[in-house]
């Protein structure tokens, strides 16, 4: 799973997701709304649990 922010406005399955909207999505449709400039990757991502910032690096 991948967290994107999106740059435009986008519909999905009829949910309309205004630009600014984060969305956690499985990794091909990340990548895709990106390839299409829908969205961008969210490099940092708030831990609901901790509330720590996520660097997106694996954990050691």
């Amino acid at each position: 799973m991948l967290a994107v922010i999106l740059t435009s406005p986008h519909i999905h399955e009829g949910q309309l997701y205004p630009a600014g909207s984060t969305l956690d999505l499985p990794d091909a449709l990340a990548n895709w709304l990106i390839s299409q400039g829908i969205a961008n990757l969210l490099k940092f991502k708030k831990n609901l649990n901790d509330k720590e910032q996520d660097d997106g690096l694996p954990k050691t």
